[in-house]
């Protein structure tokens, strides 16, 4: 009941541009999909355009849990970052279908977004959602410590449950792509980037376990998985020596909320 009369009416307020008619538009598209998700239980595909700082774009939601996504990202701002100045590259890893992309799209429109994601249902999703914008570039791909493939396990439940750790309600697994942030920013001829989002459910101890962070972005902000993975939030803060690093801890059990600032 929360969902349906306090988010989706402050998320709609949040994403129509001012507009009354988009803010019932948008709130007659998220409650619907919700109704179908969650009291019908049938398959929906619902196309919402919004518009965020100024940027209209259309996102496609097909369940709560993309709602979900929106509030935190596009109402919480959970990804926010002062920039000292306007970044030119930003690195998305765990990109899911495009949201992370499309908020920094809409904050830093001139600057160019590599969107990382290794699931491939969420990847169409994220070409959906971002497809006709020049600034984002879809990448099918996890990052970890080598390049070649790895196991991707996933779950009926959520696309967002898709790991390369094995967790508690995955139904399948596949095989995807598997780059280090080296080999990726090779291919694109990135030499280094101002901002890296990673939120990569477990892949972050390989990666960051292997990588000179310092060495690829200035700023680091993402999620650290203590439940995925077996190390501690300290030995993960290692890697940002040479950053300032706040960890807020999230209401789920080990999980906490980076954000690193090159000194």
């Amino acid at each position: 009941m929360k969902t349906f009369f306090i988010t989706i009416p402050k998320l709609a307020r949040a994403l129509c541009g001012g507009s009354a008619l988009g803010m019932i538009q948008i709130c007659v598209s998220l409650w619907s999909v919700l109704i179908f998700d969650c009291v019908l239980h049938a398959p929906v595909s619902i196309r919402v355009p919004f518009c965020y700082k100024k940027m209209r774009f259309i996102f496609t939601c097909i369940s709560r849990s993309d709602i979900a996504v929106c509030k935190e990202v596009f109402l919480l701002e959970e990804y926010k970052w002062e920039a000292i100045v306007d970044p030119k590259i930003i690195i998305d890893l765990g990109a899911h279908v495009g949201d992370t992309a499309l908020y920094y799209h809409a904050c830093y429109p001139q600057a160019q977004i590599y969107a990382v994601e290794p699931d491939p249902v969420s990847f169409a999703r994220l070409c959906e959602n971002t497809k006709n914008i020049k600034e984002i570039t879809p990448v099918h791909a996890a990052i970890g410590a080598r390049t070649g493939s790895i196991t991707l396990h996933t779950s009926s439940r959520s696309s967002l449950r898709a790991s390369i750790a094995e967790r508690d309600g995955a139904t399948g697994k596949i095989t995807v792509p598997l780059l280090t942030l080296s080999a990726l920013y090779e291919q694109y001829k990135i030499t280094r980037a101002d901002l890296c989002k990673f939120d990569i459910e477990g892949g972050e101890k390989d990666m960051f376990g292997s990588l000179n962070a310092i060495a690829y972005a200035d700023a680091y902000i993402g999620e650290f998985h203590g439940d995925l993975i077996p190390i501690d939030i300290q030995t993960f803060l290692q890697s940002f020596s040479d950053f300032t690093v706040t960890a807020q801890p999230m209401s789920r059990n080990n999980r906490f909320k980076i954000q690193a600032i090159k000194k």
